[in-house]
Protein backbone atom coordinates (compact mmCIF):
# COMPACT_ATOMS: atom_id res chain seq x y z
CA UNK A 1 0.00 0.00 0.00
CA UNK A 2 1.44 3.09 -0.98
CA UNK A 3 0.43 6.58 0.02
CA UNK A 4 2.07 9.97 -0.54
CA UNK A 5 5.67 8.91 -0.55
CA UNK A 6 5.05 5.79 1.95
CA UNK A 7 4.75 2.45 1.51
CA UNK A 8 3.73 0.31 3.90
CA UNK A 9 4.70 -3.52 3.02
CA UNK A 10 5.71 -7.08 4.82
CA UNK A 11 8.72 -6.95 7.22
CA UNK A 12 11.24 -9.17 5.47
CA UNK A 13 14.74 -10.66 6.63
CA UNK A 14 16.27 -8.15 4.46
CA UNK A 15 15.27 -5.26 6.75
CA UNK A 16 17.37 -6.22 9.72
CA UNK A 17 19.59 -3.71 9.63
CA UNK A 18 17.54 -0.68 9.22
CA UNK A 19 14.64 -2.41 11.65
CA UNK A 20 17.56 -2.90 14.37
CA UNK A 21 18.53 0.94 13.70
CA UNK A 22 15.00 2.36 13.91
CA UNK A 23 14.35 0.45 17.56
CA UNK A 24 18.33 1.53 18.55
CA UNK A 25 17.86 5.21 17.65
CA UNK A 26 14.43 5.53 19.40
CA UNK A 27 15.36 2.64 22.29
CA UNK A 28 14.79 5.33 25.13
CA UNK A 29 11.42 6.56 24.19
CA UNK A 30 10.35 2.81 23.15
CA UNK A 31 10.94 0.98 26.38
CA UNK A 32 7.82 2.17 28.17
CA UNK A 33 5.28 1.60 25.09
CA UNK A 34 7.28 -1.81 23.35
CA UNK A 35 8.96 -3.59 26.01
CA UNK A 36 8.48 -6.81 24.41
CA UNK A 37 10.83 -5.44 21.19
CA UNK A 38 12.96 -3.54 22.77
CA UNK A 39 13.99 -5.91 25.32
CA UNK A 40 14.10 -8.94 22.72
CA UNK A 41 16.29 -6.35 20.25
CA UNK A 42 19.27 -5.04 22.05
CA UNK A 43 21.91 -6.65 19.74
CA UNK A 44 21.82 -7.32 16.30
CA UNK A 45 21.70 -11.07 16.97
CA UNK A 46 19.22 -10.24 19.32
CA UNK A 47 17.02 -8.51 15.94
CA UNK A 48 18.16 -11.34 13.87
CA UNK A 49 16.80 -14.17 16.28
CA UNK A 50 13.40 -11.70 17.10
CA UNK A 51 12.86 -10.56 13.07
CA UNK A 52 12.72 -14.94 12.66
CA UNK A 53 10.87 -15.47 15.79
CA UNK A 54 8.00 -12.69 14.13
CA UNK A 55 8.34 -13.88 10.49
CA UNK A 56 7.40 -17.55 11.97
CA UNK A 57 4.33 -16.12 13.87
CA UNK A 58 2.79 -14.42 10.16
CA UNK A 59 3.46 -17.50 8.52
CA UNK A 60 1.28 -18.44 11.50
CA UNK A 61 -1.40 -16.27 10.83
CA UNK A 62 -0.84 -14.73 14.92
CA UNK A 63 1.46 -11.78 14.09
CA UNK A 64 1.69 -9.16 11.09
CA UNK A 65 4.73 -6.90 11.30
CA UNK A 66 5.06 -4.57 8.61
CA UNK A 67 7.59 -1.44 7.37
CA UNK A 68 6.64 2.02 6.40
CA UNK A 69 9.44 2.89 4.28
CA UNK A 70 10.05 6.73 3.00
CA UNK A 71 10.95 6.64 -0.70
CA UNK A 72 12.19 9.85 -0.72
CA UNK A 73 14.91 9.29 2.18
CA UNK A 74 15.16 5.87 0.96
CA UNK A 75 15.07 4.68 4.79
CA UNK A 76 12.36 2.70 7.07
CA UNK A 77 10.62 5.09 9.10
CA UNK A 78 8.40 3.49 10.74
CA UNK A 79 7.32 -0.10 11.96
CA UNK A 80 3.70 -1.26 11.91
CA UNK A 81 2.12 -5.08 13.75
CA UNK A 82 -1.46 -6.16 13.72
CA UNK A 83 -1.60 -8.73 16.97
CA UNK A 84 -4.51 -11.41 16.42
CA UNK A 85 -5.33 -14.34 19.49
CA UNK A 86 -7.54 -17.20 18.51
CA UNK A 87 -8.57 -15.47 15.33
CA UNK A 88 -9.43 -12.22 17.47
CA UNK A 89 -7.56 -8.72 15.94
CA UNK A 90 -6.50 -7.61 18.99
CA UNK A 91 -4.44 -4.57 18.27
CA UNK A 92 -2.50 -2.52 15.66
CA UNK A 93 0.92 -0.79 17.35
CA UNK A 94 3.51 1.71 15.61
CA UNK A 95 6.31 3.27 15.58
CA UNK A 96 7.84 5.69 13.22
CA UNK A 97 10.77 8.05 13.65
CA UNK A 98 8.82 11.30 12.31
CA UNK A 99 7.57 13.57 15.44
CA UNK A 100 4.19 14.22 16.17
CA UNK A 101 3.52 17.11 14.17
CA UNK A 102 4.88 15.85 10.71
CA UNK A 103 3.23 12.03 12.03
CA UNK A 104 -0.23 13.93 11.93
CA UNK A 105 0.94 15.59 8.46
CA UNK A 106 2.23 12.59 7.10
CA UNK A 107 0.17 9.69 8.01
CA UNK A 108 -3.34 10.27 8.65
CA UNK A 109 -5.72 8.17 9.90
CA UNK A 110 -7.32 6.67 6.60
CA UNK A 111 -4.21 4.89 5.26
CA UNK A 112 -3.95 3.75 8.55
CA UNK A 113 -7.90 2.08 8.83
CA UNK A 114 -7.43 1.14 4.73
CA UNK A 115 -4.24 -0.96 5.81
CA UNK A 116 -6.14 -2.90 8.82
CA UNK A 117 -8.89 -3.63 6.10
CA UNK A 118 -6.41 -4.80 3.78
CA UNK A 119 -4.50 -6.64 5.97
CA UNK A 120 -7.64 -8.46 7.64
CA UNK A 121 -9.11 -8.76 4.49
CA UNK A 122 -6.31 -10.96 3.16
CA UNK A 123 -5.98 -13.22 5.69
CA UNK A 124 -9.60 -13.74 5.74
CA UNK A 125 -10.74 -12.03 8.75
CA UNK A 126 -14.37 -11.28 8.61
CA UNK A 127 -15.90 -9.26 11.88
CA UNK A 128 -13.85 -6.36 11.68
CA UNK A 129 -15.51 -2.78 11.38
Amino acid sequence: MTFDQYTIRPLTQEDLIPYFQLVDENRQRLEDFFTGTVSRTKTLEDARTFLTDITQRALDKTYFPYVIEDSLKQKIAGFLDIKILNGIFQRLNWVCTLTRLMLIKALPLKPFSCFVKTVLKSINFKNFF
